[in-house]
């Protein structure tokens, strides 16, 4: 853990959100965690992003106040918890 500068967790990815059945479906990824303990993560993501996949960058599972806390259900928690910085990238289905 003394090592480790973030965790990249990637869970779910190639799954089609049903919700997003729209012209980009195919363009998008849901974020979550990117700012929670870090200021630098989300200036790489979106830097990144923009120069190289331009997909839409989708927050809503990032919200604070969205009902299924994804931020603290998945694999990457156990690493924020002890103050990692993380990104979640994920699709939902």
């Amino acid at each position: 853990m003394d090592k480790t500068t973030a965790d990249l967790n990637i869970d779910m990815i190639g799954r089609i959100d049903t919700e997003r059945m729209t012209a980009d479906t195919q363009n998008y990824v849901y974020v979550v965690g990117h700012n929670k303990l870090s200021t630098d993560l989300p200036k790489i993501n979106e830097g990144a992003n923009s120069k190289y996949t331009k997909l839409v960058l989708d927050y809503k599972f990032d919200d604070p106040n969205d009902p299924n806390r994804i931020y603290y259900r998945s694999d990457h928690y156990n690493f924020a918890r002890k103050g990692v910085p993380v990104f979640f990238f994920m699709m939902v289905c």
